[in-house]
C-alpha cells in the first residue's frame, strides 16, 4: 500500500498548509520538464496523487482510515485523466509558461506588453522626448524558435513508449491519462541549451519616443514594434506631482503668495511657467483670498482640439499666527480706521 504522507515527505499531522508546501516543493523538483532522469516521470505522478488526496479534507480521513486500496468506493484519490499535469500547471501556471517545453513544437503566442513611462508636468507642458529600455523576447538564433537543439530529432518519450498515453491501475479499475511526460505527443525534443527550449530569448531594445504636449496621465501610447512573441506594447503616462504647477482640464494652476499690504494696494509678480519663460501679472488692489487672474492661452494644449487651456493665478494671503505688540497696535488702529468701509 502506497504511503501518500510518506511520499511528500511529511508527518501524518502535517497541516494542509505543509502539505500543499511540499507538494510543491516535490512537484517543482520532480516536472518532467525541468527533470529527464529515469523514474522522475514515475515519481511525479506519485507526489501529485498524494496530494490529490491529502489536500482534500475527506478523502484524507477516508485514506487514514482505509488506506489507498480501499479508495475507490469512496471516489478514488483524484487521479483522473489529465488532472494530474492541469492541476499543477494551476498551482505553477505563471511560473511554468516559461520553462522549457517538450512539446515538438514551440507555441509562439503574441503577448500584448504594457510599461510605464513616468514624466513631469513640464513635460507635459511643452512635449517631451523619452527613452524606454525593455527586455523583450526575440526568436532563439540557437534553434530558430523550435526550441530543439539543432542538427536532433525528437527521441521516442520513455514513459510511454511513444504512445502518448499512460495507464494506471487503482484497485479494479485501470485509468488512461495522457503521458505528462511528453504530454500526448509521444515523442520528446532534445532541449537546445541557448533558450533552454523556449524558443526564444530576451533582447534589450531601446524606444526613444516622442511625448506630444497635452498628454494626461492615465493615457496610453502605443509603440510600434511587433514580433512573434509580442502583438502590442503600449506605454501608460505617470506624470509626478509639483509643487509649483497644478492641471485642471488643460488649465494651468499656479499659486501666488501676497501680503496683506499688497493685497489692499495691489502689486505686480512675475511667474515663471512650466516652459521657463516667465509672465508678468497685475494683481488688482483689493483681491481677495482665493481669487484667480486668468490668463488665457497659456494652458495645456488640447489634444482633442488642439485649443490651449488657461492659466488661473490663484491668490494666496497668509496670515501671520504671531505678531509684536507694536504691530498689534498698528493693526488694531487700522482696523477702526477700516470699520464700516467695504471688504
Amino acid at each position: 500500500m502506497s504511503d501518500y504522507y510518506k511520499a511528500l515527505g511529511i508527518e501524518k499531522n502535517a497541516t494542509p498548509d505543509d502539505v500543499k508546501k511540499a507538494y510543491k516543493k516535490l512537484a517543482l523538483k520532480y516536472h518532467p520538464d525541468r527533470n529527464r532522469e529515469e523514474g522522475a516521470a514515475e515519481k511525479f505522478k506519485q507526489i501529485t496523487e498524494a496530494y490529490e488526496t491529502l489536500k482534500d479534507e475527506q478523502k484524507r480521513a477516508q485514506y487514514d482510515q482505509f488506506g489507498v486500496n480501499d479508495m475507490a468506493g469512496f471516489g478514488g484519490s483524484g487521479f483522473h485523466g489529465n488532472d494530474i499535469f492541469s492541476h499543477f500547471q494551476d498551482m505553477f501556471g505563471s511560473f511554468f509558461h516559461q520553462q522549457p517545453v517538450t512539446n515538438p513544437y514551440v507555441h509562439k503566442r503574441a503577448q500584448t506588453l504594457a510599461t510605464e513611462c513616468k514624466v513631469s508636468i513640464s513635460d507635459t507642458y511643452m512635449g517631451c522626448k523619452k527613452d524606454l529600455t525593455l527586455d523583450l523576447p526575440i526568436t532563439c538564433s540557437g534553434c530558430a524558435g523550435t526550441g530543439c537543439k539543432p542538427k536532433t530529432q525528437p527521441i521516442i518519450c520513455s514513459t510511454c513508449g511513444g504512445a502518448g498515453k499512460v495507464t494506471a491501475n487503482k484497485g479494479f479499475i485501470v485509468f488512461t491519462h495522457t503521458c505528462e511526460a511528453c504530454r500526448g505527443i509521444g515523442k520528446i525534443n532534445v532541449p537546445c541549451k541557448q533558450c533552454d527550449s523556449r524558443g526564444f530569448s530576451a533582447q534589450e531594445k531601446i524606444f526613444s519616443v516622442e511625448l506630444p504636449a497635452g498628454l494626461q496621465a492615465g493615457q496610453r501610447l502605443r509603440l510600434n514594434f511587433t514580433n512573434n512573441f509580442v502583438r502590442d506594447i503600449f506605454v501608460h503616462i505617470v506624470v509626478d506631482e509639483d509643487k509649483n504647477f497644478r492641471r485642471r482640464g488643460n488649465d494651468l494652476i499656479i499659486q501666488e503668495t501676497i501680503s496683506f499690504p499688497e493685497a489692499v494696494l495691489g502689486v505686480e509678480r512675475t511667474i515663471t511657467l512650466p516652459n521657463g519663460k516667465f509672465k508678468t501679472i497685475n494683481i488688482p488692489a483689493g483681491i481677495q483670498f482665493g481669487e484667480a487672474i486668468i490668463l488665457k492661452g497659456l494652458g495645456f494644449i488640447g489634444l482633442e482640439n488642439n485649443e490651449k487651456g488657461n492659466l488661473q493665478v490663484s491668490i494666496n494671503i497668509p496670515v501671520p499666527c504671531k505678531v509684536s505688540k507694536t504691530t498689534q497696535h498698528i493693526i488694531e488702529k487700522l482696523q477702526a480706521e477700516l470699520k464700516g468701509t467695504n471688504p
